[in-house]
């Protein structure tokens, strides 16, 4: 039996078409990428020639929404770090933070994921972990 390649891409188009379903999902995917993005550019002070780079990439979808990894790379140093987790439920709010495989933080805007983030990367263990990131990269082993 022949199917007809061209019914399903019209029906594909028209099931994933529809943008406006997504827009909150999306719009909080936007927010952790731009938090990553400034996490790195801050690791990095801004070079465009660094080996780091801090990334969102999708995990599996759960009981709290989509998952999205928070991963910290540095190929060169053969380094890959899951920095934190963040579930997004299809509505976009709240994010869920999973910072230490515990408990997750629920955030219900973009200020307040940034605020919670901040609040994970200055915990000591947290801070010293980042910083020495920024070293390896730097190449710099002056105290």
């Amino acid at each position: 039996m022949a199917t007809d390649p061209t019914n399903f891409a019209t029906r594909l188009g028209a099931t994933l078409g529809n943008t406006a379903q997504s827009a909150p999902y999306l719009e909080a995917f936007r927010t952790l990428r731009e938090t990553a993005d400034e996490l790195g550019n801050w690791l990095t002070g801004g070079s465009a020639n660094s080996d780091l780079k801090v990334d969102v990439e999708p995990g599996f979808p759960s009981r709290l929404g989509q998952q999205l990894n928070v991963v910290l790379r540095i190929p060169g140093h053969k380094v890959q770090d899951t920095l934190f987790r963040a579930y997004v439920p299809p509505t976009g709010v709240p994010i869920s933070l999973d910072f230490y495989g515990e408990q997750p933080v629920s955030s219900g805007n973009p200020q307040e994921l940034q605020d919670r983030v901040l609040e994970f990367l200055a915990e000591p263990e947290v801070t010293s972990r980042i910083n020495m990131y920024k070293e390896l990269i730097s190449g710099d082993t002056a105290t």
